[in-house]
């Protein structure tokens, strides 16, 4: 009789051991697939960190409010349904009501704007920039002189802006009282309209377009008064990146978001 007890209490304890032995592998490998698939999420979500910066709009650059126009690339042929503002002005209807709040807010800031130049027809930008050409050899500069210095102030017809109607030349009208349409860089830069738009511009979708210091890369030079449409999530990322439109085509083309 003791010996099978004996033989019991033996095959008893085999059993437990084996199951022990069974049993811790098993826990180990619960607790490392997790750390596995943690990794792999990890890696994972640090590749769509590095595709997609963090607070990068979510658009692309054919966009109807990205098309870039400037030196380097002409205003595409489209149909531009426009309405008017302030007076006999016209911009593309879908940035009205953006325009009009501006505006507004501007007022209740006490601060009036008064848009000078909107949408503007290829022959007229053709006209301005003959005039200026004219005027510049007036005062003694070389035909070459004066179209090279022309276009630091004006774009080529069919590369302005202004063809796309987002785009308006905006001062306040204590300064239009002063000067008319004539634009000065330092006077308007330092008026209180200037000011407030470029403090509060990008809440309504626009961008000072031409800023100080970036003018090898807009090839225009510094312009307080040129505002474009870009649409508020844009707009307010490049004022916190510093960042000019030019710039941010160059990041979409980066992230492979360019058609």
């Amino acid at each position: 009789m003791r010996k099978i007890f004996t033989c019991i209490a033996i095959i008893f304890l085999a059993v437990m051991i084996v199951y022990g032995i069974f049993f811790s592998f098993d826990k180990k490998d619960i607790k490392q697939k997790p750390a596995v698939v943690s990794q792999s999420s990890s890696n994972q979500n640090k590749a769509e960190d590095s595709d997609h910066p963090k607070n990068f709009p979510n658009v692309h650059s054919t966009d109807w409010n990205l098309q870039l126009v400037n030196s380097d690339n002409a205003v595409s042929d489209q149909e531009i349904d426009l309405e008017i503002i302030q007076g006999n002005l016209q911009l593309d209807a879908r940035i009205i009501n953006a325009t009009q709040k501006l505006l507004e807010a501007a007022e209740k800031a006490n601060v009036s704007l008064q848009i000078i130049s909107a949408y503007r027809t290829i022959s007229y930008q053709e006209q301005l920039v003959q005039k200026e050409i004219y005027q510049n050899i007036a005062k003694g500069m070389t035909k070459a002189e004066a179209e090279q210095q022309t276009y630091r102030l004006l774009s080529k017809p069919g590369h302005s802006e202004h063809h796309l109607g987002l785009a308006i030349d905006v001062v306040d009208q204590a300064y239009y009282r002063q000067y008319g349409g004539q634009l000065l860089p330092e006077e308007v830069a330092t008026s209180k309209g200037a000011i407030w738009l470029k403090e509060n511009a990008a809440n309504f979708g626009f961008i000072l377009r031409y800023p100080q210091g970036k003018e090898k890369i807009t090839k225009i030079q510094y312009e307080a008064w040129h505002y474009r449409y870009v649409g508020e999530e844009v707009a307010k990322y490049l004022i916190q990146n510093g960042l000019t439109l030019e710039e941010f085509h160059e990041k979409l083309k980066q992230l492979k978001m360019l058609a």
